[in-house]
């Protein structure tokens, strides 16, 4: 089971919301737990630098688009992190999701990732050539 927890003044730590609270209210009172405690806003950040590195990498060695902000967009949009929105012309456009890292489950993330790859691989890229540069530029 996995909660989130908020830490308090006090040192005590409560659940962070109405999920960790129905979660632990199923505990008996007094049961100890083992807890590996991890700080979300540190993954979000590590995503976070890993994917606009990973964006960056593929950015860098294309020449179709000349601003980041652009392919970046089209890639998402490629990938399927887009809302259908009309005009006021009444034409269907797609707009670009924002990424939210600090929401996003791992196993979100990881299949982020894995799209971002095979979309590259597609174009030609080696994949692991593409990941030891992306850690490099995301360390």
């Amino acid at each position: 089971m996995e909660v989130l927890l908020e830490k308090q003044i006090n040192g005590s730590l409560r659940p962070a919301n109405g999920e960790a609270w129905d979660k632990l209210r199923q505990i008996k009172a007094g049961t100890q737990l083992v807890a590996d405690v991890k700080d979300p806003r540190r993954r979000s950040g590590q995503q976070h630098r890993f994917f606009f590195a990973l964006a960056h990498v593929l950015f860098e060695n294309q020449e179709r688009y000349p601003d980041f902000d652009e392919f970046r967009a089209r890639l998402l949009v490629y990938l399927g992190y887009f809302e259908a929105v009309k005009t006021q012309e009444g034409e269907t456009i797609a707009m670009p999701k924002s990424l939210r890292f600090g929401k996003m489950p791992a196993d979100e993330f990881t299949a982020l990732v894995d799209s971002v790859l095979r979309f590259a691989e597609e174009q030609g890229f080696d994949r692991a050539e593409l990941l030891a540069q992306t850690q490099e530029a995301a360390a």
